[in-house]
């Protein structure tokens, strides 16, 4: 797979990606980040280099402009002197007859109506560069009632009647829009419809509206808010990314399914109702909400996917269903305001909480087979593992605080508990107490009182 330059939007180290990868993982500082906005910096900041270099010529060649407008003017004073003589030209009678006192008013007229003279001339040059004005008019391309490209450039916008569907990319990088109102009637939105219309900040959407494209409003940075009708059942691949200034939005009561990546970098969603119809939700649909504090994941939900939660930095409470089965690597990684997490009885795997900071017990329910990823949890104090899993793959690094573990194969798996096997494990052998469970020794057979295991230091 051929790799092209990018440039992680978090450090700003360049790095060479995958484009057809919808995300990847930046090797400084470890944060995963949109493949497609990467390149995109990454390319804009090499055109804005390019045109720093061509602005020196073009101040250079204005200043000379100026200097021969400034030097003009001084040109008419000598000839000034001269038209002294001209008063005889002044031959019209007329002066001697009004007034002879008046003859040295015809010298100032000549002199200020003389520079004057090129004023009319400047008039044309000013009005020359209005003409490209002239494109502001709306241009709509529309066949058989599909809209296929708009090329106007007006701010407010109301689309014709007989539009019924908006095709893809007709609206992409209009950064002049800043609100568009759609038709009745209208049943469908492309993909990339209006992708990158960094300026909209409102659209108001028909109920006969059924279908959204992927992408469709990715990068749309200052959109506010969206109601979507309830004839959508689907809110497909990155139809809302990166839209940071997205504060509410109104989920139809029909939705069944949330693409990847659907919600991913809505800075500002401050709270999303989730409908019990919806049954799937994507990875990293929610990642990077950092102002999200509360979710409700819906009844019917069996798997959060990879980084489904990740990076929901202020997210604080978290309802999770009884149908949840599966909690996938890295679900809920970084969401350091997560204090408290009730895992269903159902749960068979989890996975996902790295760098959760907040986390201080954790419960596991009895039919677990699987434990994923805890490290970073710097508060981690208690963690209660059922006998279902027999062996941890993933090593619980710094978790400094972590002295509690309820795991009858704990010391089957003591090295992925570096703190506790440092710390619990010399303690108890410093007071000759059983390693296992903390209990004392009998006097005769060396075994635990407790836990009725031998002595084996």
């Amino acid at each position: 797979m051929a790799l092209v330059n990018s440039k992680c939007y978090y450090c700003n180290s360049p790095v060479q990606v995958e484009s057809e990868k919808d995300a990847w993982i930046c090797p400084e500082c470890g944060e995963p980040f949109i493949v497609e906005k990467s390149i995109r910096l990454s390319r804009r900041e090499h055109v804005r280099n390019k045109k720093r270099v061509l602005v020196t010529p073009v101040r250079a060649v204005s200043q000379d402009r100026v200097e021969p407008e400034a030097k003009a003017p001084e040109a008419p004073k000598p000839e000034v002197k001269p038209e002294v003589k001209a008063p005889e030209a002044p031959k019209p009678e007329v002066k001697p007859e009004v007034k002879a006192p008046e003859a040295p008013k015809p010298e100032v007229k000549p002199e200020v109506k003389a520079p004057e003279a090129p004023k009319p001339e400047v008039k044309p040059e000013v009005k020359a560069p209005e003409a490209p004005k002239a494109p502001a008019r709306p241009n709509i391309e529309i066949e058989n009632g599909v809209l296929i490209k708009y090329s106007g450039s007006a701010e407010v916008l109301e689309l014709p009647a007989t539009v019924r569907k908006i095709g893809d990319n007709a609206f992409e990088d209009c950064s002049t829009i800043t609100k568009i109102k759609l038709p009745d009637g209208l049943y469908e939105i492309g993909g990339y419809a209006f992708r990158n219309c960094v300026n909209l900040r409102e659209i108001i959407i028909p109920d006969s509206l059924s279908k959204i494209g992927p992408w469709a409003f990715r990068g749309c940075e200052k959109l506010e808010s969206v109601s979507l009708t309830n004839n959508i059942t689907v809110i497909a691949d990155c139809v809302f990314a990166e839209c940071e200034s997205l504060r509410t939005i109104d989920m139809s009561n029909k939705i069944s399914e949330i693409g990847a990546f659907a919600f991913s970098g809505c800075k500002s969603l401050e709270s999303i109702w989730l409908p019990n119809t919806i049954s799937q939700i994507g990875k990293y649909a929610f990642s990077g909400c950092e102002t999200l504090t509360k979710i409700e994941v819906p009844d019917g939900v069996s798997t959060i996917n990879e980084r489904t939660f990740a990076g929901c930095t202020n997210l604080s409470e978290v309802q999770l269903p009884n149908s949840l089965r599966t909690i996938g690597q890295f679900a809920f990684a970084d969401c350091v305001s997560l204090r408290r997490i009730a895992i269903p009885f159902a749960v068979t795997s989890v996975d996902g909480f790295r760098g959760c900071t907040g986390l201080r017990v954790v419960e596991l329910p009895s039919k677990v087979t699987f434990v994923g990823d805890f490290s970073g949890c710097t508060n981690l104090e208690m963690i209660k593992i059922p006998g279902s899993v027999v062996k941890i793959d993933s090593v619980f690094s710094d978790c400094p605080k972590l002295m509690t573990i309820s795991w009858p194969n704990v010391q089957d798996n003591l090295s992925r508990f570096p703190a506790y096997q440092e710390k619990v494990y010399a303690d108890r052998r410093a007071e000759g107490k059983c390693v296992y469970c903390g209990g004392d020794f009998k006097l005769i057979g060396k075994t635990c009182k407790v836990c009725g295991k031998k002595k084996d230091y």
